[in-house]
């Protein structure tokens, strides 16, 4: 019985050790068990809040999409709408000009206007060439801030035809409004091909303003530029009179051609006429294009220029030109004719600086286009360029 109860004791004393032993050992583990239990559910409770954020987020550009789409279903609807009934117009009387059933687009309304740009759009690439196109003009700048507004919606809305959004550029450029800006210097970068950016970067280079440089310069510099925008930025700068235009016409740039330097000494002259001559500081400019030009277009360009300019201080370019043994015939005498009037102090003539296509235009009137768009009636087809050619202010190589 005692050595029974002595080994109960012995089991009793090893158990106590073992059991302290085990507390000292796992209680520090169970501790760091509660922690990182602890830790998970903070994390978890984060993950949680993170994704109701992020489903807060979705909704709102699930919201913002079903707005964008539901705008863009009601500019479609609006531009796809059936043309309504033409309102009965009274015969004209003695001496109009008005024919009947015929509504001026002065008189259009909002609905009417939205039709014919679509009609317009319909011309594709030659939308340009159309009577319609000054009409549809001349009916949105009667309508004012509400035609702008339609505009602007057109170009900026991604889901519509791009013949149409091209029209919306197309009459944007010739509205000469400059708060149609700095919606075109957004667009520009999100069009994606040459056909939607030539129209955008014409009406930044066309409309007033010179908030647009930054963008004409990007143009400019960027070496992959494709050439007929680089055509397009140089006009528009030339048109400001900036300074890379002014290197581009003296044969100082690093990064012109041939055919960029017409365009720059073209629109810098059109630059200085807008202006009635009064930039002198440019005169030699003009003179450096016309000793170093690159082929005769570009020299008929310089001497319609200096003609324009009737000064003393362009006799000089104008007698190193005529020295030029490599100079046309005919070339010569012209620079050499004025050369002589301005020496001898002859009044400046009427149409110098004009080129000779607009003095033909300014003797012979042109047809006037019907006021519903169709074309002009017994009248010759004309010559037509495509609306992604470069702008034109003068023709390119009439001199005299």
């Amino acid at each position: 019985m005692a050595r029974a109860l002595g080994t109960i004791v012995s089991f009793a004393l090893v158990f106590a050790a073992g059991a302290t032993t085990a507390w000292f050992v796992l209680d520090p583990r169970a501790d760091d068990a509660a922690q990182r239990v602890t830790d998970a559910e903070r994390e978890l409770a984060n993950a949680r809040m993170e994704v109701a954020d992020w489903e807060r987020i979705a909704q709102t550009e699930r919201e913002r999409k079903e707005v964008a789409e539901e705008e863009v279903g009601r500019l479609r609807r609006a531009l796809d709408a059936p043309a309504p009934s033409p309102p009965p117009i009274e015969h004209p009387g003695p001496g109009s000009q008005e024919k009947p059933g015929v509504l001026p687009p002065e008189s259009w309304d909002g609905q009417k206007l939205r039709i014919e740009l679509h009609r317009l759009a319909n011309y594709g690439r030659r939308m340009s060439q159309t009577p319609l196109l000054p009409a549809v003009v001349a009916a949105s700048r009667h309508q004012g801030d509400e035609a702008l507004k339609l505009l602007l919606d057109i170009v900026k809305a991604d889901g519509l035809n791009e013949n149409l959004r091209r029209a919306g550029f197309l009459v944007l450029q010739r509205l000469d409004d400059g708060r149609a800006v700095p919606t075109l210097i957004e667009r520009y970068p999100r069009e994606t091909t040459l056909a939607m950016q030539m129209p955008a970067l014409q009406g930044l280079a066309t409309l007033p303003g010179r908030e647009q440089l930054g963008t004409l310069l990007d143009v400019w510099n960027r070496a992959d530029t494709d050439p007929r925008l680089r055509q397009i930025a140089i006009h528009g700068l030339a048109r400001r009179g900036h300074s890379v235009a002014v290197s581009v016409v003296e044969g100082t740039a690093q990064n012109s051609t041939g055919p960029l330097r017409a365009r720059a000494i073209e629109s810098l002259h059109s630059f200085v006429r807008a202006d009635g001559y009064a930039a002198r500081d440019l005169i030699p400019i003009f003179g450096k294009a016309l000793v170093g030009a690159d082929g005769d277009p570009q020299r008929r360009l310089a001497l319609l220029a200096l003609e324009g300019y009737w000064h003393t201080d362009a006799v000089e370019p104008l007698r190193a030109f005529t020295a030029q043994t490599e100079v046309d015939d005919t070339l010569r005498a012209r620079g050499a004719r004025i050369a002589g009037g301005i020496e001898r102090q002859d009044p400046r003539p009427a149409d110098a600086g004009i080129p000779r296509t607009a003095r033909r235009a300014d003797r012979s009137p042109a047809p006037v286009p019907r006021r519903d768009g169709a074309p002009p009636e017994k009248t010759k087809p004309e010559k037509t360029k495509p609306d992604d050619a470069p702008p034109d202010d003068t023709k390119r190589g009439d001199g005299e």
